[in-house]
């Protein structure tokens, strides 16, 4: 049989066949559900990453202000004191975590008294005299955080309480809050990174899974 003969049969059970590919409704459907799959691999590995970030970034922001929130409530006593011996335990105990990367303590003038940092840390310990009033006229004793490139710098008052005396004259006997001192903390970014590329890898995954039985159902 001749070419000529085979295009005809072929035209006439598939007339579909003489069009160009683009001109065909199978190509462009096939086309267009590509176009949605990967739209929709895309968008699902963007909206699970968006989650995961903010879901590490409020972990690692509550676990810092636990650590440096019990870190000032056991240093009450050493800062009162002014006894770096009373401050060890606890601020070993902090600093031996393996995402924070140094402790400060400080007393009410600003006096380091106690410093412990990891090899390869850059951190100037010194507190600026503005910063230390401030944190010093935080009663509350609410923890205030300054991100970096290479960690998170956590500060908090240490508080004591003391009667109110001139209210006690009244019969007033209500304690006042005394901010003492100020623990410092600094909370490492490396972990919350690798974190982050583990959860960018899973979202790449899910995207490709996503899109590959995207084409297989368009195909």
């Amino acid at each position: 049989m001749r070419r000529g003969t085979v295009s005809t049969i072929v035209a006439a059970v598939d007339p579909a066949s003489s069009l160009r590919i683009w001109d065909r409704f199978q190509a462009r459907l096939m086309a267009w559900l590509i176009v949605f799959s990967a739209s929709i691999s895309l968008g699902a590995g963007t909206i699970y990453y968006n989650r995961q970030v903010k879901y590490i970034h409020a972990e690692q922001t509550t676990r810092g202000r636990t650590l440096i929130s019990n870190l000032a409530g056991q240093s009450e006593l050493g800062v009162y004191a002014e006894e770096s011996s009373f401050l060890t335990p606890a601020a070993r105990r902090a600093f031996l975590e393996e995402d924070v990367s140094f402790v400060t303590i400080y007393n009410r003038r600003g006096q380091e008294l106690i410093h412990l940092v990891k090899p390869g840390i850059q951190a100037d310990a010194a507190l600026p005299k503005e910063l230390l009033e401030k944190l010093l006229r935080n009663a509350s004793g609410r923890p205030t955080a300054t991100p970096t490139p290479d960690y998170i710098d956590l500060m908090a008052p240490i508080i004591t309480s003391a009667q109110d005396a001139e209210g006690g004259l009244f019969g007033n006997t209500s304690d006042r809050s005394i901010p003492i001192g100020i623990t410092r903390i600094g909370l490492s970014r490396q972990p919350a990174r690798e974190k982050l590329n583990d959860v960018l890898n899973w979202a790449i995954y899910l995207s490709l899974i996503s899109l590959a039985m995207g084409l297989v159902l368009a195909s």
